[in-house]
């Protein structure tokens, strides 16, 4: 019984780590890029914030949506934090919004990591691990920190396994924004992920 166990968690793992590669264009950065017709359904993501109110993503759609998970207890997390807050802070107003997911955290940490950090853009504080396994199929549940950028419809363009540097994030981003849609379908579709 104990084989079959094992068994099942190695398929499982293996089937996370699958389905985190296709279909996209996978680096060995842990940068994936997601065509926009290979993109799944928009992502249903939501929870209580660390300062308790609730937070639904399917409330942005319209804006693209960078999702990063984090914890206070991770130090390539603390390392990518000030880059993070640079480009939220300077496409907010382009129509981007940030979310971090905080993981295996306790709320006094996590609360003690945005003031030191200056991530003031709301945090999920995943206690049970639901919004970690809603992103399963596209990032290893284990990996953090991980970081998703969706586009305006609420799909995942792309994402981050490991750190993202600031560039590559603003790249991303760029190239999102710049994606045609209902609402501005000759914006231009030039590719410039930064990395």
């Amino acid at each position: 019984m104990l084989t079959t166990g094992v068994l099942v968690f190695v398929g499982l793992r293996s089937w996370l780590s699958a389905e985190a590669d296709t279909p996209s264009d996978t680096t060995s950065t842990g940068l994936t890029i997601v065509a926009p017709d290979q993109r799944g359904e928009p992502l249903a993501l939501s929870g209580q914030t660390l300062d308790e109110q609730s937070l639904d993503i399917a409330d942005w759609r319209g804006d693209v949506v960078v999702i990063n998970l984090w914890g206070s207890w991770c130090g390539p997390c603390r390392e990518e934090a000030p880059g993070l807050v640079r480009v939220w802070r300077s496409t907010r107003e382009q129509g981007v919004r940030f979310v971090g997911i905080d993981v295996k955290d306790n709320r006094a940490a996590a609360n003690a990591y945005v003031n030191h950090f200056g991530t003031d853009y709301p945090s999920i504080f995943d206690e049970d691990a639901s919004a970690q396994l809603v992103l399963a199929g596209h990032v290893p549940v284990n990996a953090i920190p991980s970081t998703l950028v969706l586009d305006r419809e609420g799909r995942v363009a792309a994402t981050v396994v490991g750190p993202v540097d600031e560039d590559t994030l603003r790249g991303l981003v760029t190239d999102v924004l710049a994606e045609p849609t209902a609402g501005n379908p000759s914006a231009p579709t030039t590719a410039s992920s930064g990395s």
